[in-house]
């Protein structure tokens, strides 16, 4: 009878603090012109500059704070160090929730210290093309799995107080054409093995979802009425907000079809060469479609509560709060925990691992990574992280002075920069001819900007001139970027061209 007593008088203050969270909410939408609903409901650029990813700016003379968004699928990606986690999938690889939580709960705490309130993870696409170049960021391959470790890790992100984003919602197995591609696949199938994953996040309680770039048996994800309303609202309760993946909207009317708002919401001028980039949609757009009775103003009002409602919950509505301290040890610590537990040994012939301190006298390390760690990927896993320490150090310091360790690089994955020799200039100096996007100019001897040479960040640079080989044969010619895009073009008749550049934010 007690516990009985209990439910009942918890459920009286849960319903009461519902309505009382409802009535503000409401208060606030009544006070709200057209226009400061619309710019809820798209991205701006953060005039402070510290958005990891997105920004939404609020409404001030209503007391609605500015929302900061950062990529986050393994380690908070902000200008900021932060604690480099290791690949989600390697987080799976422990088949340990408990893990995941306190996963999600470490960049759950760094992102609310950097004043982040929305993180754009976890990631829970299924693991489907061996080849896709975003593997790592998700968990695996199984939907089981991955429904149990994304649950957990939204969990730990949110009970730190920030806003989870689940993504990329839905079937968006591989990046090759993903801004147009368009996936056909079956009811059971898209039930049994791509919904499970999403549908464990929003029961665990995610705050917002991101859909998917590609089209879905023909409508774009981010414009798929069954996805966003008939699956994800009618069928899960989902009560949060639906952004798109950076330039994944495309109509007004998806807004009547589920989707609540437009992320960046600007064009970014030096973005990668894939994306057809164009103003928002839910922005001046949507404001004269509002305007001029074409799109109802009820479903604007519809996405604004949607996302009011989760900040409500999160306690942004409420004044600013104090962030949190982060603990660095003690999130290396859960870092080191999470590559240990997902590790796997396949072999240990001879009982060759672990090694001993005589073992540890005579070594040969081989691999490029040995010397230069690789810390997160491109794009939305880049995590500046807060030190580091190669596999080399590490054992010089651990074997001591005495011990004879030799570096060995074995496949040299970088390669060595087009020597001065074969390069000149238009007019024939050695070298390429720079030009900035403000028109200045200059000669580059030699075209390798890494360490302290890295190029500054926001700025856009194109190199002329003409490579001759020294010697007739086949040469392989590659970008390799970090963190940018870049492209070659070629008046050449025949050019081999290997680029590698960041993913977009999302």
């Amino acid at each position: 009878m007690k516990h009985l007593v209990t439910t009942l008088l918890f459920g009286l203050v849960i319903t009461a603090a519902v309505q009382a969270q409802s009535s503000r909410v409401d208060s606030l939408l009544a006070a709200m012109t057209l226009a400061e609903k619309i710019s809820l409901l798209h991205g701006a650029i953060d005039p402070t500059g510290e958005a990891g990813a997105g920004y939404v700016p609020g409404v001030a003379r209503l007391g609605i704070p500015a929302m900061r968004l950062t990529d986050g699928p393994a380690g908070i990606r902000t200008r900021h160090p932060a604690t480099a986690l290791p690949a989600p999938v390697a987080l799976a690889s422990s088949f340990d929730p408990e893990l995941a939580y306190r996963y999600g709960h470490v960049m759950g705490i760094e992102g609310r210290a950097r004043r982040h309130e929305v993180l754009l993870a976890p990631m829970v696409n299924i693991v489907r093309v061996p080849e896709a170049g975003r593997n790592f960021e998700t968990f695996s391959e199984d939907p089981l799995l991955s429904a149990e470790m994304v649950a957990a890790e939204v969990q730990g992100i949110q009970e730190a107080g920030m806003m989870a984003t689940v993504k990329h919602y839905v079937v968006n197995n591989f990046e090759n054409d993903r801004m147009r591609v368009n996936v056909v696949v079956d009811e059971r199938t898209l039930r049994e093995i791509y919904l499970p994953g999403f549908e464990a996040a929003i029961r665990a309680g995610a705050a917002a979802v991101m859909c998917a770039y590609n089209r879905v048996n023909g409508p774009y994800a981010c414009d798929n009425e069954m996805l966003l309303t008939d699956i994800l609202r009618d069928e899960w309760g989902f009560e949060g907000w639906v952004m798109t993946d950076w330039f994944a909207g495309h109509s007004l009317e998806s807004l009547v079809r589920g989707l609540d708002q437009e992320m960046p919401g600007y064009t970014i001028p030096f973005s990668s060469p894939d994306m057809p980039l164009a103003p928002a949609v839910f922005a001046d757009s949507l404001l004269a479609a509002v305007e001029s009775g074409r799109i109802d103003e009820a479903y604007v009002d519809r996405a604004v509560r949607r996302i009011l409602v989760q900040m409500e919950q999160f306690g942004l509505l409420d004044g600013e709060s104090t962030p949190p301290e982060i603990d660095i040890e003690a999130h290396a610590a859960v870092a080191r925990e999470v590559a240990e537990a997902g590790a796997v040994l396949l072999r240990n012939e001879n009982q060759t691992l672990p090694l001993s301190e005589r073992d540890l006298q005579h070594l040969v390390v081989i691999g490029p990574t040995a010397t230069r760690p690789l810390i997160g990927g491109g794009g939305s896993s880049r995590v500046r992280p807060f030190r580091t320490t190669s596999t080399l150090a590490a054992l010089q310091e651990l074997a001591g002075p005495q011990a004879q360790i030799r570096y060995v690089p074995g496949i040299d994955l970088d390669g060595v920069p087009v020597p001065t020799s074969a390069l000149r200039t238009p007019d024939g100096q050695p070298g390429l001819l720079r030009q900035g996007a403000d028109g200045t100019t200059q000669v580059d001897p030699l075209i390798g900007f890494t360490g302290e040479r890295a190029l500054p960040p926001g700025s856009q640079w194109t190199w002329t001139g003409t490579l001759t080989a020294p010697t007739a044969g086949v040469y392989e010619l590659k970008l390799q970027t970090a963190g940018a895009s870049a492209r070659c073009r070629s008046t050449a008749s025949r050019c081999c061209v290997r680029a590698c550049s960041s993913a977009m934010p999302a």
